[in-house]
C-alpha cells in the first residue's frame, strides 16, 4: 500500500470543494486506497492556512477544526526527523516535495466523491 503525503493546499481544496481531484484523493484515502501520512510540519501549515479569513466563506472555523482532528486521529504520523521513511507522491502541486525527500509522480486519480468527514 502506498504511503502518501498531500500538500496542505491539496487538503484545503479537498475540504472546500465537493468535486475535483483533491476531493477524490481524500475519498480514496477514506476508502482505504492508500495510507495518508502527515507530519507536524504539514499539520501546522494546514492549521495556519485554515485560519485565514479568505477561507471563511467556504469552510466554518468548526469544520476546519474538525478536519484537522480527523487528520490527526486517522492519518499516519511521520516525525520530522524521518522524512525518508515514506514515499511521497507529488500530487497536483510540486511543493509537496518540501514535505518529504523522495517523490514519484502520479497521473491518475479515482475514487468515490462524498463528504470529507
Amino acid at each position: 500500500m502506498y504511503r502518501v503525503v498531500l500538500d496542505p493546499a491539496v487538503l484545503i481544496a479537498a475540504l472546500i470543494s465537493a468535486s475535483g481531484a483533491p476531493r477524490a484523493l481524500l475519498a480514496a484515502w477514506m476508502d482505504g486506497a492508500f495510507e495518508l501520512v502527515v507530519s507536524p510540519k504539514v499539520l501546522a501549515e494546514l492549521a495556519r492556512l485554515l485560519k485565514r479569513p479568505k477561507f471563511r466563506p467556504y469552510v466554518a472555523e468548526r469544520e476546519a477544526l474538525d478536519f484537522l482532528a480527523l487528520l490527526e486521529r486517522f492519518a499516519a504520523h511521520c516525525p520530522e526527523s524521518t522524512p525518508t521513511a515514506i514515499t511521497c507522491l507529488r500530487l497536483l502541486v510540486p511543493r509537496a516535495q518540501t514535505f518529504c525527500s523522495r517523490a514519484i509522480p502520479i497521473t491518475t486519480v479515482s475514487g468515490t466523491l462524498g463528504p470529507p468527514f
